[in-house]
């Protein structure tokens, strides 16, 4: 399982190398003998992601993305302007104050301390969340609690339980 992600997040990385250097196609093969045990960074034009049993960060600073599938993952989001969690059947836990905020995986735990923006576009996640300036849900089947909002939260999505604390 743990080669199968990393292929994957190699293969993602590679490709999106390809997007960037405007290839029209790219193909990547790597063997699970080719992955060495334990972490794996890749690092292209200066920006690395970190593979890691289950679950990838890319970025700091002003923009993360987390992957996280069947594991956990901790993440400080001080600063950061956007962060992105992606995966199935995580636990995220965040620290700090983060700027936009995008769920986009499914079946994902995700507790979130306070953000400008909460937008969950992914389906079946649980996500306890503090002080938010908005919240948009355009998922289905998502179980969201927040402290507190400054708007009412925008639901578009179905089967969705939001509850304010």
């Amino acid at each position: 399982m743990r080669t199968s992600i990393i292929r994957t997040g190699l293969a993602a990385a590679l490709v999106a190398v390809a997007a960037t250097a405007s290839l029209s196609a790219c193909s990547v093969q790597v063997d699970d003998k080719a992955v060495p045990e334990g972490k794996v960074v890749v690092e292209i034009d200066g920006k690395k992601t970190t593979y890691d049993d289950g679950h990838a960060i890319t970025g700091t600073g002003k923009a993360i993305s987390v992957g996280v599938n069947k594991s956990t993952a901790t993440v400080a989001c001080s600063g950061a302007e956007q962060l992105t969690l992606v995966g199935t059947d995580g636990a995220i836990t965040v620290s700090g104050t983060c700027g936009d905020v995008s769920a986009t995986g499914a079946s994902q735990k995700v507790v979130l301390k306070d953000a400008k923006e909460l937008s969950v576009l992914g389906a079946d996640n649980t996500i306890t969340a503090g002080a938010l300036d908005a919240l948009k849900v355009t998922g289905a089947g998502n179980k969201i609690t927040y402290v507190s909002s400054d708007s009412e939260p925008e639901l578009l999505g179905a089967n969705n339980d939001v509850t304010k604390k």
